[in-house]
């Protein structure tokens, strides 16, 4: 676990704001599909106190991305629904995601592994950073 908390640490390191971090050129949709569990995570408060958090993300005919976040919060899953998009046509890692209609957080996939199986994310702010992995627990199958 500390190789992912130095990891995340060195990738924000040096972020004036996220918006001046640049973001994967391009993202592979189809492949980011799936579910993700959290590693590590800046400390923010509409998490506090969750553990054992995933995200499954799911493709819609219309494009959009259904996003189901959940986790453990005092012993009860809990888990919230809501939409992503690309935030414009180049379909990089610059994508906008949406809990509460019709507002829009910012959503930046600022490092993936290319074969997919880990992520860096920001939102808006150097403030709000995720680890992803495809693992529940990192280094296992």
């Amino acid at each position: 676990m500390k190789f992912w908390i130095v990891f995340l640490a060195l990738a924000v390191s040096g972020c004036r704001a996220a918006e001046s971090t640049p973001v994967v050129p391009h993202l592979d949709i189809r492949k980011f599909m799936g579910t993700w569990y959290e590693q590590a995570r800046t400390p923010n408060w509409f998490q506090k106190g969750l553990t054992g958090v995933s995200a499954h993300y799911t493709l819609l005919p219309d494009g959009r991305i259904k996003v189901v976040n959940s986790g453990f919060r005092k012993g009860k899953r809990v888990s919230i629904t809501g939409y992503a998009r690309f935030a414009s046509k180049q379909q990089n890692g610059e994508l906008e995601v949406s809990f509460f209609p019709p507002f829009y957080a910012p959503y930046r996939v600022v490092l993936i592994a290319p074969d997919y199986s880990f992520a860096v994310i920001m939102g808006g702010s150097p403030e709000y950073v995720w680890l992803l992995s495809r693992q529940k627990t990192p280094g296992t199958p």
